[in-house]
């Protein structure tokens, strides 16, 4: 979905950065003859409005790249166990 957007600017059509638009994610449950599990439902609200947001997000990606930025994993049943909501 990210890759495949595309928009027209000063110097023809070009893909725009992930971060240039906002997008909504929920689960959903989804299922078929061999069980049931949570998926994710992806839909696009449109392209970030606010320039200070935008700036935010270039310099986050930014530091993603640069590998600035460490992911802290836990297994399923660290987060199951602590009782705290993940989010």
């Amino acid at each position: 979905m990210v890759q495949t957007r595309s928009m027209v600017g000063k110097n023809g059509v070009f893909t725009p950065p992930r971060y240039s638009h906002i997008y909504n994610l929920r689960t959903v449950k989804e299922k078929n003859n061999k069980g049931a599990w949570d998926g994710w439902e992806v839909t696009v609200d449109g392209p970030v409005l606010d320039k200070s947001i935008y700036i935010q997000a270039k310099a986050f990606s930014a530091s993603i790249n640069k590998g600035e930025v460490l992911v802290k994993y836990e297994s399923e049943s660290e987060t199951e166990t602590s009782g705290d909501v993940p989010f």
